[in-house]
Formats: C-alpha cells, structure tokens, sequence
C-alpha cells in the first residue's frame, strides 16, 4: 500500500503543479517527507512543510548533515494543527489568492473525526478556487473488522492507533467545502501502477467486513 501511496501523490504533483499552474504546495504534517529535494519542481514553487517544530528540526539537522538541497522554495512552519496553523502559514509566506495544492498524507486516519472535519472545512475557508486537496483515509471497518484485529493493535502499540474511518468520500468532502474530484482504491485506475496481491472490490458491490483504503483529489470550488 505504501508504494501506491507515495506514487499517487507525486502523480497529483506531477499532474497539478509540475504539468499546471499551481506554484504553492502545502504538505500538513509533512514529517519525513522528502519530496521537496526528490521531485523535480518549476523554478517558481513553494513547498510549506507543517509540522511539529522539533520534529522540523530534527529533519533540518539530518538533512544539512548530507547537504541536501531543495529543488524548490522550501519553507518550513514549525506548527501545533490543534492550534492557529494557518496563522503560522500565512507568516511564511502562503497567500490565500492564488491556487494551492494541500497534501495530507497517512494523517487523517490518525484524527478523531471532529479535527479531521475541522482540518478539512480549514482548507476550504483558506484556499482560492481551484486549489486541491490530496488525502487518503481508512474505511470504517478498519476500526471493527477482525480482520484487521492484529494492525490495530500493532498501530496500537506504537501510540498512533487509529481513530478515524469514513465509507464516503464523497459526502464527507462536500460537506466541508470541497469538490471531490476523484475517490480511488489501491488497484483501480490513477492508482494501479504496481499489482496487488488480491482482488480491488469496487464500491457498487456489497461486501460487508471489507477494509477499504480511499485515495481522494477534491477541488475548491
């Protein structure tokens, strides 16, 4: 899953900012992400890395050790996401008048759902229309099926259990102010380039106890 992950947004980068006009790029909760140096990027881009400022700085240390250089305008905003984060955004320099492209990777389903509509209905308020947002969630029965029994508890144990599962989409982006534009599943279209070893059941047929993941792109409208 990790792999298809990782390749589903540098396609949305690729496809929004590398082959289209946005020139801001949000990663929330960015932690170890590298995509600022690894990608390639139009000489006039700005990446926010938001996240916690001793994680930030623990990055930044290991990063100068190898004397890694961004290919971009690479900002960095040591944030709390509980807190006025888009104060701190704004500092750095976002400007809430021209199209962004935010990225919430491997976050949400980490969130109680209460912060994971407040982060998603955040978004909104602060972004030109255009602007996309790029995340991926769990379904529901991630958090009851016995299937997934021994991943909770692994996820468990390293004190980021998971909180947060959601069957549609749909009706969750739109009711916090976006557009969905494209909702994907490992294995179908947009995020298939490496086979899996089963079976993608597509969401017109019933299959109760399933455990879903969800690749979604919405637009501001």
């Amino acid at each position: 899953m990790l792999p298809l992950r990782t390749r589903f947004y540098d396609d949305v980068i690729a496809t929004h900012v590398r082959d289209g006009p946005v020139r801001q790029v949000v990663l929330v909760a960015a932690g170890l992400d590298a995509r600022a140096f690894r990608l390639s990027w139009p000489g006039d881009t700005t990446v926010f890395e938001i996240d916690q400022p001793e994680l930030l700085a623990d990055k930044d240390a290991a990063l100068a050790q190898v004397r890694a250089q961004p290919a971009c305008d690479r900002r960095v905003v040591g944030a709390d996401l509980t807190g006025d984060w888009i104060g701190d955004l704004v500092s750095a320099g976002y400007t809430q008048q021209h199209p962004c492209l935010w990225i919430a990777e491997g976050l949400l389903s980490y969130l109680p759902g209460a912060a994971v509509a407040e982060l998603l209905r955040t978004t909104a308020r602060h972004s030109a229309s255009g602007s996309r947002l790029a995340t991926d969630f769990i379904g529901e029965t991630f958090l009851s099926s016995p299937a997934m029994a021994a991943q909770r508890a692994a996820v468990a144990e390293i004190n980021a259990p998971w909180l947060y599962g959601c069957d549609q989409p749909e009706q969750l982006f739109t009711s916090c102010g976006w557009l969905p534009e494209r909702v994907l599943q490992p294995g179908e279209p947009g995020a298939d380039f490496r086979p899996l070893p089963f079976p993608t059941v597509p969401r017109d047929v019933e299959a109760p106890g399933l455990p879903r993941l969800f690749f979604t792109i919405a637009v501001k409208p």
